[in-house]
């Protein structure tokens, strides 16, 4: 019996963090006490309060999940009036970029006998790495919405939200910051972000952004990385102040030949600043031209060869081509020569484990800056 009763507690300590308890709104948490005691909802799994990539010095709450599941449940003390949102800044970071469809928010009207899934909490093919490293997005959800095209009991008090990272599959971490649940009416966001967008040239890289309104919005700087760690400022463009139409916003950065990440910082009249998501430019590439590449729509999983016809035909460098990601990381190397009508050709087959999503399939060329390249889709 005493075995037992040790086992208990040593099972509650380590993943039973905190008991469910009513949060009453709004809920506006930083996490800049560093305190887990602080954080209003149920933990369960390792969740932790941490500072560590990508803002040092700035904390927020870490969901990790190697295996299993990790939850924050926040159960809801109010009587709902629209528009009642969730707003967030929330990063996923992706081990082997096969992400569990299980990161994501979740909704309860029964105190958590069932949970619907209202979204996956999973970046944009072009912030998905799958090395260890963080994509980040901003994200907004009209709760009652939601909750009402779900069929959903608003007027209960078991109105529950589940944040969750999945490690199921493969390990994964979720980080939430900035976290708001709330009457919008009462807490505006500064600006609403349509686009963020950086197109490299031959010297140079163009940032265009787009905002669809703004409020009290002074001006926006754009900060310039070479390891998405230590940021520098590059330049400060006035904002709308108060607008509710689309506006669009440009600036050319020439830092030389290299690899570039970019993201957007606006800052309100009184000094109150919002991140946004990132993005990466390479600076003086090789010059490509367009190689067929059949099919170039695949299922997930499928094993169906892909061969890629090539205009060029010089000799083909095996160990540098392959398939890359949006951010031009390689993720599969497996090609064999072949040929086609049109000449010389490359044969792709190792691809079944790729998740769902947009990629290059590059082919380089030995003692040349030339390049072949063209679109895979991954359903």
């Amino acid at each position: 019996m005493k075995m037992t009763k040790l086992f208990v507690f040593l099972f509650v300590a380590l993943f039973c963090v905190k008991a469910s308890a009513q949060c009453a709104l709004p809920i506006q948490q930083n996490f800049e006490s560093n305190k887990i005691e602080d954080v209003c909802g149920a933990l369960t799994g390792d969740i932790t309060v941490a500072s560590d990539y990508p803002y040092a010095g700035s904390y927020y709450l870490k969901i990790n999940a190697p295996t299993g599941t990790a939850t924050l449940d926040i159960q809801l003390d109010f009587l709902p009036t629209p528009p009642l949102v969730l707003r967030m800044f929330f990063r996923t970071r992706d081990f082997t970029m096969n992400t569990a469809a299980g990161n994501a928010v979740y909704l309860s009207d029964d105190g958590g006998a069932i949970w619907h899934q209202v979204t996956t909490m999973t970046p944009a093919p072009s912030n998905l790495n799958g090395d260890n490293t963080w994509g980040t997005v901003d994200y907004s959800l009209n709760i009652i919405t939601a909750a009402s095209g779900m069929g959903l009991d608003l007027n209960t008090s078991e109105f529950m939200i589940r944040f969750q990272a999945d490690g199921t599959l493969s390990p994964s971490t979720i980080g939430i910051d900035n976290l708001y649940i709330g009457d919008q009416t009462e807490n505006p966001l500064p600006i609403s972000l349509l686009t963020f967008k950086a197109t490299p040239g031959k010297n140079s890289v163009t940032l265009n952004w787009s905002t669809a309104s703004e409020v009290n919005n002074d001006y926006f700087t754009i900060l310039r990385s070479t390891d998405a760690k230590t940021w520098s400022d590059v330049a400060t463009v006035k904002g709308a102040g108060n607008s509710n139409k689309v506006l669009p916003y440009s600036i050319i950065d020439t830092p030389g030949k290299g690899r570039y990440y970019y993201r957007l910082k606006q800052t309100d009249y009184d000094g109150k600043f919002e991140l946004f998501y990132i993005v990466t430019a390479l600076v003086g590439s090789a010059s490509y031209d367009e190689a067929k590449l059949y099919p170039n729509v695949v299922p997930k999983g499928s094993s169906q060869p892909i061969t890629m016809s090539l205009k060029n035909d010089q000799k083909v460098n095996l160990s540098k081509s392959g398939i890359y990601n949006m951010l031009e990381q390689k993720v599969s190397a497996n090609m064999t020569l072949t040929e086609s009508n049109e000449g010389q050709a490359v044969l792709i087959s190792d691809y079944n484990n790729l998740p769902a999503g947009i990629y290059q399939v590059v082919v380089y060329y030995d003692n040349s800056s030339a390049a072949s390249r063209d679109k895979l889709v991954i359903k």
